[in-house]
């Protein structure tokens, strides 16, 4: 299927939103450049990370590396490429002025720009614990059991709430900044998402479709911590626990994570997400409008997006959360970072079956020795 009907070279850009699928949408981007070619579909090398994208070529605008990616482009077309394919959220923040730099760089190509707009309420909530688990949260999470939540993030947050939560404004800001280009504006639900994955979706914006030579990837590549965590994590920052302590708390409850389950994705009291939603709901109605060909809102705002009991609920179940950290962080853990001699046992990884290590090293004895440790989280991510 070739939704370029055309077949004229075209540039799609990705620009988010954040925590809609973008980590998982970049990380297949790299991992299937090869498959992706054969169908005539270039992801450039300039700026690409493994797992997020373009962001070095957003983020640096460099002019060499503009440079760069024109030539990569001019090559990647003349040799066939039909699409040229750009990522990074963190374009959804762009104002008008970095938007018509961003117009005089980008290659001269028919553009087609893709966003994944989640529900507010979820987003608020998912990209504030987000935070929380960068250790970049600029407010503590109980300023948003208020009644004047809007206006505080709107002090606090200025370029970040709620303007690029208004996702009518988000897309016309882009609509404007370039000559006619094609909107592709995605509702980030499995009720709405193609096959209900957002991998899927995205190739089908593209015109392509799975086969089983395309590789996947097994879990989510950017998870979220839970509301208990996140709560737990930015209480102990609000006391002044040093950072490093915090950084082991957060991989700790990612590890948890992991093999629990937890059902805590939601933080605030249903009052607080109906003000949101409220706010919201005539911005997403022209949105439904004009982008999505309905009418309404498109977000179903019936779909519980609170803590069923508030903050109260979260506090009570702190305890058994702090059992559980506790349980995880008694593991000796290892960064990965070289360790010889007598540091080895220091570092507590030695179980059974060695002698006892020396300056020079250790070694083990018996048909049988065990290293016992956890493997940090994140560094695995």
């Amino acid at each position: 299927m070739q939704l370029n009907a055309s077949n004229r070279p075209r540039l799609v850009l990705h620009i988010g939103t954040d925590k809609a699928g973008s980590t998982a949408i970049q990380s297949h981007l790299a991992l299937n450049r090869s498959w992706l070619g054969r169908r005539h579909c270039y992801v450039p090398l300039v700026g690409l990370g493994s797992n997020n994208g373009h962001a070095q070529l957003f983020q640096q605008a460099d002019a060499e590396l503009w440079v760069e990616l024109a030539e990569e482009v001019q090559t990647a077309v003349s040799e066939g490429a039909q699409q040229i394919v750009l990522s990074w959220e963190g374009l959804n923040f762009f104002n008008a002025q970095a938007l018509a730099t961003l117009q005089e760089n980008l290659p001269a190509l028919p553009l087609k720009i893709v966003i994944y707009v989640r529900e507010q309420a979820e987003i608020v909530q998912s990209g504030f614990l987000q935070e929380i688990k960068r250790l970049a949260n600029t407010c503590p999470i109980t300023t948003f059991q208020s009644k004047t939540l809007i206006l505080r993030l709107r002090q606090q947050r200025r370029a970040r709430y709620p303007v690029t939560r208004d996702y009518y404004r988000l897309a016309r800001r882009w609509e404007k900044a370039f000559p006619q280009p094609d909107m592709a504006v995605r509702l980030f639900s499995k009720d709405h998402l193609r096959g209900g994955d957002v991998i899927e979706d995205f190739l089908y914006c593209l015109g392509l479709e799975l086969s089983t030579d395309f590789v996947r990837l097994e879990g989510p590549g950017n998870p979220s911590l839970d509301a208990v965590s996140g709560y737990l994590i930015d209480q102990m920052r609000q006391l002044g626990v040093p950072r490093q302590e915090l950084e082991q708390l957060v991989d700790v409850a990612l590890s948890v994570n992991a093999h629990i389950a937890s059902e805590d994705r939601f933080f605030l009291d249903q009052h607080t997400v109906d003000g949101i939603r409220r706010h919201f709901d005539g911005s997403n109605r022209k949105l439904a409008s004009r982008y999505l060909g309905q009418s309404g809102n498109p977000f179903d705002c019936q779909k519980m997006a609170w803590a069923s009991e508030g903050e109260e609920g979260i506090r009570r179940r702190l305890l058994q959360k702090m059992r559980q950290l506790s349980a995880v962080d008694s593991i000796v853990s290892f960064s990965g970072e070289g360790l010889a001699g007598a540091d080895i046992q220091k570092a507590g990884l030695l179980q059974s079956g060695w002698q006892t290590s020396q300056s020079w090293g250790c070694w083990c004895e018996g048909s049988r020795s065990t290293l016992y440790f956890r493997v940090l989280r994140q560094r695995l991510l």
